[in-house]
């Protein structure tokens, strides 16, 4: 695979574990527009893929988050397949002993929500149904969170994730 332009955080809070989750704000010109995703974005001329990755979740949510603090990079995977654009992304992930204050730029992210992990867990809860519209004869694999698919690159790099644990 190529090298990744992208990073995104996992960012995990709790002795239970809950994921951070933003929905992308609606803007005709964003393909994921809508979509549950990981705080992150594009790599900046000069950065670093961590770099990127604590930027993005700074101007997107507000939050700093220490490089030393890293618990682990994940496998680099493509982002944008379903939609025909694909780009390779790095995620890392965080974790946080408290929800963190969240402060959202409205202009990129219309909300958060912090994901239980062990409902996420919960198999039986998921489902498939075709989301992507370039794509209306596939179906793809989803889990409802606050009556939202979440689905995609996002679900693949978090299922992958919590059955690597």
């Amino acid at each position: 695979m190529t090298e990744a332009r992208a990073a995104v955080a996992i960012i995990t809070v709790g002795q239970l574990p809950e994921v951070l989750l933003v929905r992308r704000a609606d803007d005709p010109r964003d393909p994921w527009a809508g979509h549950w995703a990981f705080p992150g974005g594009r790599r900046e001329a000069g950065e670093t893929l961590l770099e990127t990755c604590i930027r993005e979740c700074e101007e997107e949510c507000g939050i700093r988050l220490p490089s030393e603090h890293v618990r682990e990079e994940l496998p680099i995977s493509l982002a944008g397949r379903s939609m025909n654009k694909p780009i390779p992304v790095a995620p890392f992930h965080w974790h946080l002993d408290e929800i963190p204050l969240l402060s959202l730029d409205e202009t990129e992210i219309q909300s958060a929500s912090f994901l239980s992990l062990s409902a996420f867990r919960n198999w039986d809860s998921h489902d498939s149904g075709r989301l992507a519209p370039a794509y209306p004869d596939r179906e793809y694999p989803y889990f409802e969170h606050e009556g939202v698919p979440l689905w995609g690159f996002t679900y693949t790099v978090l299922r992958q994730w919590i059955h690597s644990k």
